[in-house]
């Protein structure tokens, strides 16, 4: 059976306004933003440059389980430099497979060099239900397909098939 995709773009669900924070600030700045957007993760801007993603990983694995103080630390210290990121027009599936690959929750959706919204797991779990049951009738039809192809074949080569085998 060919590749199910569910052609829901990226810009139908990701976050259009993403919250943002700049490089210079300290940790401590940027865990209290998370906390009343009631969010895991932010993008790092620059001079309106996207520069990197800051995430509660972070500050775990990178400041307190190092006996880090985040007052002293700055957003540009600790945060994920290494920036992977889609394209608006981006099916939903091919996002969900580039987290998969990469281990990531969240992927900044830049269109012509610009940051115009951010995807999160938790935007694609919104629209769940409808992919999977999109998957499903995307599914079915290729099922009707490929019986009313073998059907085809069988009335071509005057084969004798049991019919139940097209229920």
């Amino acid at each position: 059976m060919g590749d199910v995709r569910n052609f829901i773009q990226v810009s139908e669900v990701m976050t259009r306004r993403p919250v943002v924070i700049a490089s210079g600030k300290n940790v401590v700045e940027a865990a209290d933003l998370m906390r009343r957007h009631s969010i895991g993760s932010l993008l790092v801007l620059n001079d309106k440059k996207l520069e990197g993603i800051f995430t509660l990983d972070d500050i775990v694995y990178k400041a307190v389980a190092d006996g880090k103080c985040c007052s002293d630390l700055k957003v540009e210290d600790i945060m994920s430099k290494t920036i992977i990121s889609v394209n608006p027009t981006d099916d939903v599936s091919d996002a969900m497979e580039l987290m998969n690959e990469n281990n990531i929750k969240q992927l900044p959706v830049i269109s012509d060099g610009e940051l115009v919204g951010f995807l999160t797991v938790k935007d694609i779990l919104r629209i769940e239900p409808a992919m999977i049951d999109l998957t499903i009738e995307q599914l079915r039809l290729q099922e009707e397909h490929r019986q009313r192809h073998i059907q085809k074949i069988v009335e071509k080569d005057g084969l004798d098939i049991d019919e139940d085998l097209f229920e």
